[in-house]
């Protein structure tokens, strides 16, 4: 599955697997609670995509369009950010 969100005022496509998030059921007899399960969420890729020209060394370079996985890129706190808007996303819907 994949869902667009912002990365440094761009917006990338990433691409996720995750489960569902069921919340815990504490009501009744304790004998009858049970857990909260689910609710991973692995990111798979973060692709950006060239609008057909990019900076490079200071030049603006036209270039064919092309979509680059760039999640080797980018730091823990934002993949992390990433999986935190991705279950607001999805909450209660099937991954």
């Amino acid at each position: 599955m994949g869902v667009m969100l912002e990365l440094n005022n761009d917006t990338v496509e990433v691409e996720f697997s995750g489960t569902p998030y069921t919340p815990a059921r504490l009501t009744g007899h304790p004998d009858s609670w049970e857990p909260a399960e689910g609710g991973e969420i692995e990111i798979e890729a973060v692709e950006y995509e060239t609008n057909g020209r990019a900076l490079i060394e200071g030049n603006w370079v036209k270039l064919a369009k092309v979509v680059v996985d760039v999640s080797p890129l980018l730091s823990d706190a934002e993949l992390e950010r990433f999986q935190e808007e991705i279950a607001q996303l999805k909450t209660e819907e099937d991954y």
